[in-house]
């Protein structure tokens, strides 16, 4: 592993802990709303650390292919950061329907 890819690596897992915070938070307010998922130890655990993985290697696959520093200064870090809160807005308005 040469020394950019080591770089790219390892700040991309000190940011995806934010990731799993908010997969941990997250994970088990939405499948205490919805009544279709049973809580288990599988989907309270296990999603979130399935979450994770997917977008911590999402992004190190992306910054890597694309060889981009995905910064929010940035026009493709504007546009993940606006479909990942479109993404989160969506999960968050879903157990919550309007009466």
């Amino acid at each position: 592993m040469n020394a950019e890819v080591r770089h790219v690596v390892r700040e991309e897992l000190l940011r995806s802990i934010a990731w799993f915070g908010l997969a941990i938070v997250g994970w088990p307010i939405f499948i205490d709303e919805v009544a279709w998922v049973e809580s288990t130890v599988l989907t309270v655990f296990g999603l979130p650390l399935l979450t994770w993985g997917i977008l911590t290697a999402g992004t190190v696959g992306i910054r890597l292919i694309t060889a981009r520093e995905l910064q929010v200064q940035t026009l493709s870090g504007w546009v993940v950061s606006s479909v990942l809160g479109f993404i989160l807005g969506g999960v968050w308005v879903v157990p919550f329907p309007s009466t």
